[in-house]
C-alpha cells in the first residue's frame, strides 16, 4: 500500500490495487437519496413490508461519470441499528443491472431461490410467484421440475426461521449439492433446498444437512418458515427447466405460462431476483452458525427493532498497465458510500459511535485494502465487520478447513484480537480461516495474527482512544446489546475484554463470574464506571 501497511490477504486474488489518476482515475460512489418504495405509509421512514428505492451517482475523482459497463462488481448491505449492527441485506448487483443516464434511480434488490409455485397437472399450467417483479437485467429466471428420489429421513428437532442446517434422524443417501423438499405436499410448510455440506454425528446420533448463508450465491439459505420435529425430509431428482421451451415468463407479473414439458405431478420450483422488501425480523449471520448466538449481540430470527440502519455500496473495476514489456494487473476500488436512514418510529438518526471516525484507523493505515483489493476503507470494513454473530469461513463452506469454533469475525473480538497481536496470551493458537482461491475443499486460507505489532504509542493497545478517538467514551463500558426479545443475555464484558486478555486465567475469571443459570455477569462490581477498577483506570495510559 503507498504510505499504509501490507495486510495479511492484500495479495490473495493476486491483483494489486492502484490510484494513480494519469492510469486509471479513482472510483467515487455517492448515495444521493434512499426513500421508501411500493406500498409503504409514507411516513419517511423503512418499515417492514416497505422497499427502498436508492439513487446512486459512480463518479471518477474529477467528478466524471463512469460507466457500470467498466467495473467488475458493485455490492450492497443493509445492517442495524447503530447501536448493534445485525445483517438485513447483501447482495452484489450485476454491473448490467444499472444502466441509462446518472444518477442511476432503482429499488434495492433481492434474491429468492427455490420458491414452490405448485405441482404440473398435464393441463396448460400457469404458475406465478409470491414476489414481483422479476428483474431480468443483469440477473435471470430459473425454473425445475422435482421429482422424489428415493432417500428420505425426518427432522429430530424442530427447525425455526432463520436457520441454515436442518437436524436428521439420518443423512444415509443425501449427498452435498442434493436437493430436498420438506413438508411435501403441507400447504404453507413445502419448501425445496439444495444440500451444500453432510455433517454426521452432530451430537453422537443426530446428522446435520448445511445450506448457505449470507454472502454466498451458489447455495441459498436454509429454510424460511418453522417446521415441527419429525417434518418429512425427502431426496429429489430436479430437471432445470427451459425458458422459450418449456414455460415462457411475464417478468412484470411474475407469472411462468408452460408452452410444452412439464411432467404430471412434478413439483415445480423457482429461483429468481425481486425488489427487496424490509423484514420484520433479522437475517443469519455472515457464515451463520450455532457456535455464536445472543451472548455474542446476534440477534438472528428475533424481530426488527426501530433506531438507525445503515446501507453502503461499494464497487471496484480490474484493468492491466503494460510498461518496459511487464504487464500488470490492478484493481481500482472504491470506499463505500454510506447512508443511515430510519426504521419504524425512530425520529432521530444516531451514527455508528463505537469508533469516532475514520480518521482514527488512517492515522496508522492511511489506507486500507482487503480480500484481494476487492474492498477498501473503513466504512467497508464497518459494513460487514460491524455485523454481530458473523464467523469465519466455516467447514460447511470449505469443509477441509480447521474447525475455528466460535471465531467471530466481528470487531468487538477480531479487530482486538489482530491489533493485539503478538500479545495475545494464546496468539499461537489463535486462526481465522479467510477466502481461498484453490478448489473445494480446500477453498480457504488460514491466518494468524502472533506477529501483528500495535504501534501506537504509549502503552500500545491500552491506549484504547488511538482507535476509538480521543472524547470516545465507548470504551470506557462494554455496550449493552440485549434484544428485548431473548431469553440469554448479552455478555458483553467476557465478548469485549476477553477478545484482548485471552490468558486462560483471564478467561476462567470471566466464567467465574458470569451466573451458570442466568448467564448474567457481575463484571461491572469491580470493573464497572466509578468501581475500584474501572476500565478507564486499569486501561490508563503511564
Amino acid at each position: 500500500l503507498a504510505g499504509g501497511m501490507v495486510l495479511p490477504g492484500f495479495h490473495d486474488a493476486h491483483v494489486h490495487p492502484i490510484e494513480n489518476p494519469a492510469i486509471n482515475p479513482g472510483l467515487v460512489f455517492e448515495v444521493l437519496a434512499l426513500v421508501e418504495a411500493g406500498t409503504n405509509d409514507g411516513d419517511g421512514t423503512l418499515d417492514p413490508g416497505e422497499k427502498i428505492e436508492l439513487t446512486l451517482t459512480i463518479e471518477d475523482d474529477s467528478g466524471v461519470a463512469v460507466s457500470p459497463a467498466t467495473l467488475t462488481g458493485i455490492s450492497t448491505t443493509v445492517t442495524g441499528p447503530t447501536s448493534n449492527y445485525n445483517l438485513i441485506q447483501f447482495i452484489n448487483l450485476p454491473t448490467a443491472f444499472l444502466s441509462g443516464a446518472q444518477p442511476f434511480t432503482f429499488n434495492l434488490p433481492e434474491s429468492i431461490s427455490f420458491e414452490f409455485v405448485g405441482n404440473a397437472t398435464g393441463g396448460a399450467d400457469q404458475f406465478s410467484t409470491s414476489r414481483t417483479p422479476h428483474h431480468i437485467t443483469g440477473f435471470s429466471t430459473s425454473a425445475f421440475s422435482a421429482a422424489l428420489s428415493g432417500a428420505t429421513t425426518s427432522l429430530v428437532e424442530a427447525s425455526p426461521v432463520r436457520t441454515n442446517f436442518l437436524d436428521v434422524a439420518d443423512a444415509t443417501g443425501f449427498a452435498r449439492n442434493d436437493y430436498l423438499v420438506l413438508d411435501r405436499g403441507v400447504v404453507g410448510l413445502e419448501e425445496y433446498l439444495r444440500i451444500q455440506f453432510v455433517e454426521e454425528d452432530v451430537d453422537g446420533t443426530t446428522d446435520r444437512l448445511w445450506f448457505g448463508s449470507p454472502a454466498q450465491s451458489d447455495y441459498p439459505l436454509g429454510p424460511r418458515v418453522a417446521h415441527q420435529a419429525g417434518a418429512a425430509v425427502e431426496r429429489l431428482s430436479v430437471t432445470p427447466l427451459t425458458a422459450g421451451v418449456e414455460y415462457t415468463l411475464d417478468a412484470p407479473s411474475g407469472t411462468l405460462t408452460e408452452t410444452g414439458g412439464f411432467v404430471t405431478g412434478e413439483a415445480i420450483f423457482v429461483s429468481y431476483t425481486t425488489d427487496f422488501v424490509m423484514p420484520d425480523m433479522y437475517e443469519l449471520a455472515f457464515n451463520d452458525s450455532p457456535d455464536l448466538d445472543n451472548r455474542a449481540g446476534k440477534w438472528s430470527g428475533l424481530s426488527l427493532l426501530d433506531g438507525t440502519y445503515t446501507l453502503m455500496v461499494w464497487g471496484n473495476r480490474s484493468f492491466t498497465f503494460t510498461e518496459f514489456g511487464e504487464t500488470t494487473a490492478y484493481r481500482n476500488t472504491s470506499k463505500a458510500a454510506k447512508f443511515d436512514f430510519l426504521v419504524g418510529d425512530a425520529t432521530t438518526v444516531v451514527p455508528y459511535a463505537a469508533i469516532s471516525a475514520a480518521d482514527n484507523c488512517y492515522s496508522c493505515h492511511q489506507d486500507i485494502y482487503f480480500h484481494g483489493g476487492q474492498r477498501r476503507g473503513y466504512d467497508t470494513c464497518v459494513s460487514c465487520h460491524t455485523t454481530a454473530g458473523g464467523e469465519d469461513r466455516p467447514q460447511y463452506r470449505a469443509a477441509g478447513a480447521p474447525a475455528t469454533t466460535g471465531a467471530a469475525i466481528d470487531f468487538i473480538s477480531m479487530l482486538h484480537k489482530i491489533h493485539q497481536g503478538e500479545n495475545l496470551a494464546n496468539a499461537a493458537s489463535y486462526e481465522l480461516v479467510g477466502f481461498g482461491n484453490t478448489p473445494y475443499p480446500n477453498n480457504f486460507t488460514p491466518h494468524s495474527y502472533g506477529h501483528v505489532v500495535f504501534p501506537a504509542m504509549p502503552s500500545g493497545t491500552k491506549n484504547c482512544a488511538s482507535c476509538h478517538g480521543d472524547t470516545n467514551e465507548a470504551w470506557q463500558e462494554p455496550l449493552e446489546v440485549t434484544h428485548p426479545d431473548q431469553t440469554w443475555p448479552h455478555q458483553k464484558w467476557t465478548q469485549a475484554c476477553g477478545s484482548c486478555h485471552d490468558s486462560n486465567s483471564a478467561l476462567a475469571h470471566m466464567e467465574v463470574m458470569t451466573g451458570p443459570f442466568s448467564g448474567l455477569e457481575s463484571c461491572a462490581t469491580c470493573h464497572g464506571p466509578g468501581k475500584d477498577l474501572e476500565v478507564p483506570l486499569v486501561h490508563k495510559v503511564r
